[in-house]
């Protein structure tokens, strides 16, 4: 892939990736990490993320394309072209769970992605800072002014933003590209089963899982969202080279 980019528009960009509905259907699973913390189960982090890997992979929350979607950002930033690839979800990490998805998926990548990684509480507390709305259609504002201010970088320095919820990032000044939304069902049940003994989940199980209308519900085999949203950060940073 590297061999066939050319000169960029754009010297440097930075990248910037949301993560549920996104990158992946990953709500479910952070319902059943919050059992594993609040039942003291999976108290060793790496059988953790393991485990975190084989449930999401079996019940298909990482989106389809999401390895060649990490390996493009990550080809880039070896390149040069991208300053750095940062996650910035409006969930939270006050109980561990954004820090703990990023384990995942790097483990589950193989290698490094994130160079900054950006929630919630951060979300909230830029807009409070800076007297605006952070939350606009149930969804957070995320202002790339923020993003750059953290990096150390100039006002004018370009973001591109990878999100569902697209309409809602201000000040790119690069590109801001919108995917739908990625709803997969996590077997919450069977979940249970495999990682925590009956008598500490059964409580819980049938309130705590997300209950997708089937309308809402993404085709994991179809979805082409991420490969589609390759191709265009690759047309708007390469305009002039032939797609390869």
């Amino acid at each position: 892939m590297a061999g066939s980019l050319q000169v960029p528009q754009v010297q440097q960009v930075i990248f910037v990736v949301d993560n549920d509905e996104n990158i992946g259907s990953f709500g479910d699973m952070s319902l059943l990490r919050s059992l594993w913390v609040r039942l003291r189960i999976h108290c060793d982090r790496r059988q953790a993320v393991e485990d975190a890997i084989r449930i999401m992979s079996g019940n298909r929350l990482f989106r389809r394309g999401l390895h060649d979607f990490f390996a493009f950002l990550v080809g880039l930033r070896a390149a040069g072209v991208a300053k750095a690839i940062v996650m910035c979800t409006g969930a939270t990490d006050a109980h561990g769970w954004v820090s703990f998805l990023k384990d995942v998926l790097e483990a589950w990548f193989g290698e490094h992605i994130y160079d900054l990684v950006i929630d919630g509480q951060q979300l909230r507390r830029w807009h409070e800072r800076q007297g605006s709305d952070a939350i606009k259609n149930s969804a957070f504002v995320k202002d790339m002014d923020m993003v750059r201010e953290l990096l150390g970088v100039a006002p004018h320095f370009p973001v591109v933003a990878i999100d569902d919820r697209a309409e809602n990032i201000l000040a790119h000044r690069g590109l801001a590209v919108g995917v739908s939304p990625y709803r997969v069902p996590l077997d919450f049940r069977s979940a249970c089963e495999e990682t925590m003994a009956p008598e500490s989940w059964e409580l819980y199980v049938d309130v705590l899982h997300t209950v997708y209308k089937p309308a809402d519900v993404t085709d994991p085999d179809t979805d082409v969202a991420l490969e589609d949203a390759v191709e265009r950060i690759r047309r708007w940073l390469y305009p002039s080279s032939p797609v390869a």
